[in-house]
């Protein structure tokens, strides 16, 4: 227990059960004496006073997570050693390599202190570019099996990224960068990604980013030919 000037703040570390509600997962928490849990998507906070004093956040492995204030690599860790637990051997696969990864990263970058959850999602995003590659090439190899496999391998790896912005989504935030930059030509592609690809980092694929903005190019530049 740490006292920071008024406030109290209680690390907490305790199982949690998750139950199915149709597409939706739920969370319950349970709740501290003198706390009250606040929803915030999946996730809950529970407040002692006006202070937060845990976040809850619910796991993909089986029907229980441990509720803490892990960081991505903690959490990484954390669900390795429940799928070893529990046996699930894509997961494991899937998790041992992205260690490894991390461990790589670390060493090229001389990080003694570790990946932050940033410079996580960048290896993560880098092993889910090699899955759709890969998914691809087998696909025109027609083979079926080599594709389930590197699918299943994609959505493990999918689970630790942020929320994926919705298409409508990218496409609002493409429009304000043509803005920006004043682009209205499809050769004025890069300047447009070169502002637009930090702010989505993380939260939406590359390809299709890449693809919005040329289809926005494209209407301006042929709203500039009907003009004339």
């Amino acid at each position: 227990m740490k006292k920071y000037g008024k406030a109290v703040i209680f690390r907490v570390l305790f199982d949690a059960q998750c139950a199915s509600n149709g597409n939706k997962r739920v969370l319950f928490v349970a709740v501290l004496s003198g706390s009250q849990c606040e929803p915030d998507g999946n996730k809950q906070r529970a407040f002692d006073g006006n202070k937060v004093v845990f976040r809850a956040q619910c796991a993909r492995n089986g029907n229980k997570s441990l509720v803490s204030n892990m960081n991505l690599k903690e959490k990484i860790s954390s669900d390795l050693k429940n799928a070893l637990r529990e046996k699930k051997t894509v997961d494991l696969s899937v998790l041992r390599m992205l260690q490894s990864a991390i461990r790589n990263k670390e060493i090229e970058k001389k990080k003694r202190d570790g990946l932050n959850d940033e410079e996580i999602i960048e290896v993560i995003t880098s092993e889910i570019k090699k899955r759709k590659e890969a998914i691809e090439e087998y696909t025109k190899g027609q083979r079926q099996d080599l594709v389930d496999k590197e699918k299943s391998e994609f959505e493990v790896l999918m689970s630790y990224m942020p929320k994926q912005m919705e298409e409508i989504e990218i496409r609002e935030e493409v429009k304000k960068a043509i803005q920006e930059v004043g682009a209205k030509t499809q050769g004025e592609l890069g300047k447009v990604m070169k502002i637009l690809m930090p702010r989505m980092k993380g939260k939406a694929d590359g390809a299709l980013v890449n693809k919005v903005v040329r289809e926005e190019l494209q209407k301006l530049e042929e709203l500039q030919i009907r003009e004339k």
